[in-house]
């Protein structure tokens, strides 16, 4: 972890695309993470990394978050197990660590902790409905 006392918090548009790209990274490279997330590979990343860097960049840089995202039906490959949503938190935190500090940074680990609640929840509760 990086000295606090000279970093940056969460500023910018960029901030949280650096931000958004180092979780990735982290999370591509994870012995736990990276296999679910090439199993469920079918995701096309360009789209889904901008859908991330808008919700990120709200929640942490908008005075009124607007965006509500839909994320369990994107999420229903992924391992519906706690052990994967911890470590997805984890990578989080490192990744705001080691880059920021601040007020911002430390919402965007809380975000993390609510998102990873509610996708464990969400996905033990979701039940697509029936297709005519």
């Amino acid at each position: 972890m990086a000295d606090t006392a000279t970093l940056p918090d969460i500023q910018t548009a960029r901030d949280v695309q650096a931000l958004v790209d180092a979780f990735y990274h982290k999370a591509n490279q994870d012995d736990l993470l990276a296999p679910a997330f090439r199993a469920a590979a079918h995701v096309y990343w360009p789209r889904h990394l901008t859908s991330f860097y808008e919700f990120w960049s709200t929640e942490l840089l908008s005075p009124h978050p607007t965006i509500t995202p839909r994320p369990v039906p994107a999420h229903l490959a992924l391992p519906r197990s706690t052990p994967h949503h911890n470590r997805w938190v984890q990578l989080f935190d490192a990744a705001v660590e080691e880059r920021f500090a601040g007020q911002r940074a430390g919402h965007a680990k809380s975000v993390a902790r609510q998102v990873a609640a509610a996708l464990v929840e969400g996905m033990l509760h979701y039940h697509p409905l029936p297709v005519d």
